[in-house]
């Protein structure tokens, strides 16, 4: 996520869980799961208000660019 270009960036995710923070901060991105169904592709961590050092920074996922879209995928916190 970290590398990608401002504007129009489709990231297409193999099916499978992925355990880890992401943080989007270009403008235009797209993430798109490749999976038959939402529950295919799965973006999951564990933090809680109390590890991370507040509700505002124990998301799963962060957006703060613009434009953003995803689609055919599962944002999900444990």
């Amino acid at each position: 996520m970290d590398a990608a270009a401002q504007g129009n960036v489709r990231i297409e995710i193999k099916a499978g869980e992925y355990r880890q923070v992401v943080a989007i901060t270009a403008n235009g991105v797209e993430l798109r799961g490749l999976g038959k169904r939402p529950e295919d592709v799965v973006l999951v961590y564990d933090n809680s208000a109390a590890s991370a050092g507040g509700t505002g920074r124990s998301g799963t996922v962060t957006v703060t660019g613009d434009d953003f879209h995803a689609e055919n995928l599962t944002i999900a916190m444990t």
